[in-house]
């Protein structure tokens, strides 16, 4: 089990989700309660600085139970709210989707335990929320992980005029595709934590690793599939973020 104290500690973080519709977005939670200014959502950033502009195949596959404009998107929130009950509220109740379960039974095959979902944190002027946080019982480590529904066609290529594309600096030696914008975006997750002095002395204090692992899980109809973050992606986690204003 997770060490005493780490989920209390993690499910008070200094960033929360706030306002409704385009409005929406995080906000700094002050010491007296306060918030500060909208933050940077970190998606929006990588778009705007660090992927290219060529167009990925947003191939799936079937969707079941999610038809429609929008589907795969909506199915994506229904797991995020789902796995954040079980999570956060510790909700004994069985999972509704089939997603949902397989998330939780690859994380467990891997030794890693969900302690919360959905934890807000910040630098600079950059906001995000980290799906997952996991400990790893034999690493005695926190693993942050990036959840994502579909992308069957993680590993092809944006294009743009029949070439493929590449990232933007500090990535611009890397093939655009699904899976690299995802490694991007835990990578920038995963330094945005280690930033965060709080945390930083928690997991010190819990004589948990100094590092922190991160990884992609990807959830579709037919399977669940993990990719760890390589150290080549970790290492550049400070230089992505000055390139996103972080």
């Amino acid at each position: 089990m997770a060490p005493r104290g780490l989920k209390t500690f993690l499910k008070k973080p200094n960033v929360k989700l706030a306002g409704s519709g385009k409005f929406k977005g995080y906000v700094r939670v002050n010491a007296d309660g306060s918030t500060g200014r909208k933050l940077k959502g970190i998606t929006k950033a990588l778009s705007k600085h660090v992927f290219s502009d060529g167009s990925l195949p947003w191939g799936s596959g079937a969707r079941l139970g999610w038809r429609g404009q929008g589907g795969g998107r909506r199915r994506g929130s229904a797991v995020d709210a789902q796995l954040s009950r079980i999570v956060n509220a510790g909700s004994k109740t069985p999972a509704k989707f089939r997603l949902t379960r397989m998330a939780v039974g690859a994380l467990k095959k891997v030794g890693l335990e969900p302690v919360v979902a959905q934890r807000g944190v910040a630098s600079g002027k950059l906001g995000t929320a980290a799906d997952l946080l996991c400990f790893h019982k034999k690493d005695q480590s926190v693993v942050v992980v990036e959840v994502k529904c579909g992308f069957s066609e993680r590993h092809a290529p944006a294009t743009k005029d029949g070439r493929r594309c590449k990232l933007r600096a500090p990535l611009s030696q890397v093939v655009d595709t699904a899976l690299h914008r995802h490694f991007a975006q835990v990578a920038a997750t995963r330094e945005m934590l280690l930033r965060d002095k709080a945390v930083v002395d928690k997991l010190k204090e819990l004589g948990l690793g100094p590092e922190l692992g991160a990884l992609v899980l990807y959830l579709d109809d037919e399977q669940a599939e993990l990719f760890e973050l390589p150290e080549w992606w970790a290492r550049r986690g400070a230089k992505l973020l000055k390139a996103l204003g972080g």
